[in-house]
């Protein structure tokens, strides 16, 4: 079978044209990440103080989702999904838009995808101990924020849990240096 040509009514004129009409239209449907998120601001009443306290994260964050540019981390794009009640729709929409996207071959992704489907709307701290419960554990891919003190918190709890696992407690152990 012979290929077709390009004809007049496909000049490079035209589709020129008709690329450009089709690229406004999309640009206008997909916008920009920073855009989406000042309209998601705009419509839930956000401020500084409402983000860090449905997010659990960081009050610079609140800025960063705003900037031009900004690619969340994946935890702390699920974190303001989640503090906003966003659903998995909105959720990978908003993630298309940074050229990102789940991967449903990642535990940690489905892990995400299975709160934002099931949980909807449920605080950070039961979002951390269902993900703590599916195996995740590691705070770098726990949702919220996390200063020197949590992480200090978090260890001594971990080694609390250990002991208490091990039948050990803190006060009877000692090391031998």
């Amino acid at each position: 079978m012979r290929r077709k040509s390009l004809t007049e009514k496909h000049s490079m004129e035209n589709m020129k044209k008709e690329f450009e009409e089709s690229y406004e239209l999309l640009s206008e449907v997909n916008e920009a990440f920073h855009i989406k998120m000042q309209k998601i601001y705009k419509k839930k009443n956000m401020d500084v103080d409402k983000f860090c306290a449905y997010t659990d994260l960081h009050k610079k964050f609140y800025k960063e989702f705003l900037r031009e540019g900004y690619i969340p981390r994946m935890d702390t794009f699920v974190s303001m999904c989640m503090g906003f009640g966003l659903d998995l729709a909105t959720a990978e929409s908003l993630l298309a838009s940074t050229r990102f996207s789940f991967d449903k071959r990642n535990k940690i992704h489905c892990a995400y995808i299975f709160l934002l489907t099931r949980y909807q709307g449920l605080c950070i701290e039961d979002c951390n101990r269902i993900l703590n419960e599916l195996g995740i554990d590691e705070e770098k891919h726990l949702l919220g924020t996390f200063y020197k003190d949590d992480r200090e918190e978090r260890k001594n709890n971990k080694k609390k849990k250990l002991y208490k696992l091990k039948g050990m407690s803190l006060k009877s152990t000692f090391f031998i240096y």
